[in-house]
């Protein structure tokens, strides 16, 4: 009867090891993907993380080429007088449901053309960044509108890689250049935004022609993948834990934002570039997407030697088939 007990005992004992394991590893788990959303969606401490990523941070070389870059588009912005504009992003508040009211400033160079060039930054970017492209779209006759994208720089400390965003630029356009034709050109985060809303049937503004530089393909793949790279944390669980947040916060679902899906629906032109060195998006994840697009006309441009962010400017000093291939899609 005694050994019956001390069996009964030490079973209860292990089912109980097993109930607190579990319970500290969903602990763990949900601490470390409430973590990660505050890092990634609502930039806490993002820049730590992303400067000690060996596949985002730029080389010596690359750093001054485009500190260059950055210089040039300087000067062309202070040559060139704009007006700045102030806009309430209310379509992607109306669309998910959230009653928070959101403003961007922008920047539009007049100069009298029937089409602007809206140019849109990415992920952990500023308008600086996207303004390095003004010259080329200015010096070829068209409007340019640079704006600024939510939680960089605007009055928000979110971001949500191209979901809310897509309504955002079709806020910014319709007061910013309504009436207008539009040429959407965007780099990363910036780049998904824009085909995003060039594929929404439901937001027409006009685009026609798109420029998506170095896109991600799938966020949900994404995520994993800087799960694993940038926090060493399992996938699966985190992942799972990671995509409940961001649903309870911004009210879609991490599957939801699916490039390729996105692409299958495009039926304007439409130009993808990325950087064949590209080591924290991935070159092939512009190929994919590239290889999903519906547009009649399409092209896919890969940058020899480029990193990450790289490909304008790489080729910009060096072989000019980025501008080159603007203009084979300016021809259409």
């Amino acid at each position: 009867m005694q050994k019956k007990q001390e069996n009964k005992s030490f079973i209860f004992l292990i089912i109980g090891v097993v109930v607190a394991g579990t319970l500290m590893l969903l602990w763990g788990q949900q601490n470390s993907a409430s973590q990660v959303f505050e890092i990634a969606f609502q930039k806490y401490k993002v820049e730590e993380v992303l400067m000690n990523d060996e596949n985002y941070v730029f080389s010596a070389e690359d750093a001054a080429l485009y500190e260059k870059m950055l210089a040039a588009a300087e000067t062309w912005e202070t040559e060139h007088s704009a007006d700045t504009l102030s806009v309430d992003l209310r379509s992607a508040g109306e669309k998910f449901g959230r009653d928070d009211l959101v403003s961007v400033s922008c920047r539009v160079y007049n100069q009298g053309s029937d089409t602007t060039a809206v140019l849109v930054h990415g992920y952990y970017e500023t308008m600086a960044d996207s303004a390095i492209f003004a010259p080329y779209w200015w010096d070829k006759g068209y409007n340019v509108l640079i704006t600024e994208m939510r939680g960089d720089g605007s009055d928000t400390e979110f971001t949500t890689f191209g979901m809310y965003e897509q309504y955002d630029l079709f806020d910014v356009i319709k007061k910013a250049c309504p009436n207008q034709k539009i040429i959407l050109h965007g780099r990363g985060s910036g780049a998904v935004a824009s085909l995003l809303l060039a594929a929404n049937e439901d937001l027409d503004c006009g685009v026609s022609l798109l420029v998506c530089d170095s896109p991600y393909r799938d966020f949900k793949a994404l995520e994993l993948a800087q799960l694993k790279a940038q926090f060493g944390l399992g996938d699966f669980l985190t992942g799972k834990l990671l995509d409940r947040s961001v649903n309870r916060a911004f009210h879609f679902e991490v599957s939801e934002l699916n490039t390729e899906a996105y692409a299958a629906k495009l039926s304007v032109p439409a130009l993808f570039v990325c950087g064949a060195e590209d080591k924290f998006i991935g070159a092939e994840d512009t190929q994919s997407v590239y290889d999903a697009a519906a547009s009649g006309t399409k092209r896919l441009l890969t940058v020899a030697g480029a990193a990450n962010r790289m490909a304008y400017t790489s080729s910009y000093y060096t072989t000019g088939e980025y501008c080159a291939a603007l203009d084979d899609m300016n021809n259409f």
